[in-house]
């Protein structure tokens, strides 16, 4: 009977109020029939199609990314003649904000009106903030005056600098592991639709403490410099 309580993957409990479910139901076969074969390939219990068992948020999105068709490489451009030689560096405990004049730098503003931040801003938010904002990003005349820059989002950056997602604003009392917190114990952020058992993540010290929510998902966690 206990066996109607878990998650036919990994066995979780379901009923404990705490995380969502997905019920197998009989048309899962027909109707999605990769996502089927998943669970049924990896499945630790008995596997029933007759809306008697279920699987967790967690191991549905697996079986979910696992039947998404492939998505075809994009073949990068080729850089202009004076990028070909220009030095790449990472700095891991700093952000970058996006290189784009067409919106204002703050998350979901619709303001019409586009100004240059100016250099004093930008130093401001390189030293306090840890934030780059690079010569192209505009802010509109309200955020400008309203002087609200520990309101920056943050942003989910690909290795190429394609912007994955922008969350936020955060209020500046929350910590980066805190916010990290908050993103993986909400099972219906988008981010969990990205990521898969065994993704990496590099972070810096100022992540330590949230640590335990990433791995919880089946994530690895390499921290960079880490306190000893």
């Amino acid at each position: 009977m206990e066996d109607f309580r878990n998650c036919v993957m990994c066995r979780r409990g379901l009923y404990r109020g705490r995380y969502q479910r997905h019920t197998l139901t009989d048309n899962i076969p027909r109707a999605q029939p990769e996502i089927a074969a998943f669970i049924q390939q990896h499945a630790e219990l008995e596997v029933l199609f007759d809306n008697t068992r279920s699987v967790c948020h967690r191991c549905w999105q697996r079986a979910v990314n696992a039947a998404r068709p492939p998505v075809a490489a994009e073949v990068p451009e080729a850089p202009e003649e004076n990028e070909r030689n220009v030095n790449i560096i990472h700095v891991p405990e700093y952000k970058r904000a996006p290189n784009n004049h067409r919106h204002c730098i703050f998350n979901n503003c619709v303001n019409d009106t586009r100004h240059r931040i100016p250099g004093a801003i930008k130093l401001h938010t390189f030293c306090e903030h840890k934030l780059y904002i690079p010569e192209e990003a505009r802010v509109c005349r309200e955020h400008l005056e309203g002087n609200n820059w520990d309101e920056l989002p943050d942003f989910f950056v690909a290795t190429n600098g394609y912007i994955i997602d922008v969350m936020g604003p955060f209020a500046a009392t929350k910590t980066d592991a805190q916010i990290m917190h908050d993103i993986m114990t909400n099972e219906e952020n988008p981010l969990h639709l990205l990521l898969q058992e065994n993704d990496a993540f590099i972070l810096d010290r100022g992540f330590r403490d949230g640590l335990g929510s990433i791995e919880a998902w089946g994530f690895c966690v390499d921290v960079s410099n880490p306190v000893m």
